[in-house]
């Protein structure tokens, strides 16, 4: 009798084993797939930070050409407006001469 339950106590643990074994099999499948999805998102991530490094390298450039551009037109206005001066100093020089 004694040896008829351990031996259906044996049964049911070897058949809680085999279940416990097919969960871990399941689980460490299932961390393989997270670790390779977490490799592939690494490395967009790192695609991606290349390219934003890029875009801000391009904005800072054309921040810096628009600043460039701004202060031409500006050169240009202060030379328009050192010629006008000029030439009313010249339409002074030209009545006191008179």
């Amino acid at each position: 009798m004694m040896e008829r339950i351990y031996q259906e106590e044996s049964e049911r643990l070897k058949k809680n084993l085999k279940i416990l074994e097919e969960i871990v099999n399941q689980q460490r499948n299932r961390i393989g797939e997270l670790e390779k999805e977490n490799t592939e998102l690494n490395i967009i991530i790192n695609e991606n930070k290349i390219i934003f490094e890029d875009i801000e390298n391009k904005y800072k450039k054309l921040l810096n050409a628009s600043v460039l551009s701004k202060s031409r037109e500006g050169i240009k206005e202060t030379r328009n407006t050192i010629n006008k001066l000029v030439r009313e100093i010249d339409t002074c020089i030209a009545l006191l001469n008179e």
